[in-house]
């Protein structure tokens, strides 16, 4: 519970404009995490309310955006063309899925991360394909800043993504 109230407490110095050197639960300093979750989850609460509950209810919808580069990524790989019937049946499975469902209500970065992750995967995975738009290269560069900007852990994908890119 403690990241929670550390997430909570630095989304609150965003819309607040806390002093710089603020702690976060008496011991992490502002630089300890990568802010860009936060500063989301802040500009939707500086529109309704700064309590926890509204934190919470904000972060679980933030955390459910991980579904659509998900089902991006489902829909590109299923076996009809479209990928329509794909799409459903990952959609249900994801909702009948505890870890998914675990996850979403937490509040805290990782999920968002995720998100940017797969967003970066399938604009990679488009930037390959002999038709792909001009803005696939971008956009999967724009989502993996964003992940390592949302959370560290997105940094292997990251790093691993690069070498594909360039190697």
């Amino acid at each position: 519970t403690s990241d929670w109230f550390e997430h909570w407490g630095r989304t609150l110095f965003f819309v607040d404009h806390w002093p710089l050197a603020t702690q976060f639960l008496g011991v992490y300093d502002l630089s300890a995490r990568p802010p860009l979750a936060n500063l989301v989850t802040g500009a939707f609460l500086s529109l309704t309310q700064r309590d926890f509950a509204h934190y919470q209810l904000t972060m679980a919808l933030l955390n459910t955006l991980a579904f659509l580069p998900a089902a991006l990524l489902v829909r590109r790989f299923g076996s009809r063309p479209g990928g329509a019937a794909a799409v459903a049946v990952f959609a249900v499975l994801v909702m009948l899925n505890p870890s998914f469902v675990e996850n979403a209500t937490f509040a805290w970065t990782k999920l968002s991360t995720v998100c940017f992750v797969l967003a970066g995967l399938y604009f990679f995975l488009r930037a390959l394909d002999p038709d792909a738009p001009r803005a696939a290269g971008p956009l999967c560069a724009a989502a993996l800043a964003a992940g390592i900007l949302t959370h560290y852990s997105a940094g292997p994908y990251v790093l691993v993504l690069g070498f594909g890119w360039f190697g």
